[in-house]
């Protein structure tokens, strides 16, 4: 039978329900508030593009298509995660290796999906292409760890796969 450890993947399970937090709670506030979000990110624009009103309604799109895209990724990615480390937690693989990839992927399920929430603020300011690269560093961190907690999980798994261990997930 196979057991689960949850000790060594708790980092990563943290960061996980972190990130799908931060999804529900930007899904709940666009419930609630969906038209002030707009109207506060058109008034920002508005301060900064003086009298270019295609300017402003290009910061206003590109401020709200980031803040959505913000909430698809942290529950796409939070969801990823968590999943991720639960086979992780399931493994045949050192608690070491198990909480290095686990951390990995977490952390980047919340890091990355944060980028385009502070780039949405920062778009209203100073324009949609602008605020992305504002916080381009914050979305190559979360992308980039990621990317290697996935490679870390393939790993495992073909560890667990080549173990010659007679325990598998059918048992």
């Amino acid at each position: 039978m196979i057991k689960f450890s949850f000790k060594p993947v708790s980092i990563g399970i943290i960061f996980a329900l972190g990130a799908l937090l931060a999804g529900m709670l930007h899904g709940m506030a666009f419930g609630a508030k969906e038209d002030a979000i707009i109207d506060m990110f058109k008034k920002n624009a508005q301060a900064t593009f003086v009298g270019q009103p295609d300017e402003v309604t290009k910061a206003t799109e590109g401020a709200w298509k980031y803040l959505k895209r913000a909430h698809y990724h942290f529950m796409g990615l939070g969801a990823m995660a968590a999943a991720l480390c639960m086979f992780a937690g399931a493994a045949r693989a050192s608690d070491k290796v198990k909480m290095v990839a686990s951390t990995l992927v977490g952390f980047g399920s919340f890091v990355y999906p944060l980028h385009f929430t502070l780039s949405a603020f920062k778009a209203s300011h100073i324009g949609k292409h602008a605020g992305h690269e504002a916080y381009a560093l914050v979305a190559q961190a979360g992308a980039g760890t990621s990317l290697l907690g996935l490679l870390a999980m393939i790993a495992i798994a073909f560890m667990w796969m080549w173990s010659g261990d007679k325990e598998t997930a059918r048992d």
